[in-house]
């Protein structure tokens, strides 16, 4: 029952925010499978809104692995939150971690104004 809430919590999310910080191509770009801990949904979801691939979808996927991985996936950030965690306390790490969502949440808002601004796409 948990399981499916999570679910429903992260596809919810999805729609709500991502339409927000993504101005073209919300969907292709959610990176959905990562989140749900399947990449192959997520290519999946991007082959039926985009068969002819006609979007850098699998590529963009590709670079941000370079970055993504040695940081998040399992690596730096993993490693060090329970050192983190029992440094500081978990009351200050997550208040640390509400900010970086917080302002990681903004910067793709305003990012969205400014693609929109120079695609001529504002409010779509």
């Amino acid at each position: 029952m948990i399981d499916r809430l999570t679910d429903a919590q992260t596809v919810g999310l999805a729609v709500v925010i991502l339409g927000v910080m993504f101005a073209v191509g919300w969907l292709v770009r959610s990176d959905f499978g990562q989140s749900q801990g399947n990449v192959a949904t997520g290519f999946v979801l991007a082959d039926m809104v985009d068969p002819a691939r006609r979007t850098s979808t699998a590529n963009d996927y590709g670079y941000k692995q370079l970055a993504y991985e040695p940081i998040f996936g399992g690596g730096l950030i993993t490693a060090l939150s329970v050192p983190l965690i029992t440094e500081f306390g978990l009351p200050a790490i997550t208040v640390a971690s509400v900010i970086l969502l917080l302002a990681t949440g903004v910067w793709g808002i305003r990012r969205r104004g400014l693609v929109a601004a120079d695609t001529g796409d504002r409010g779509k």
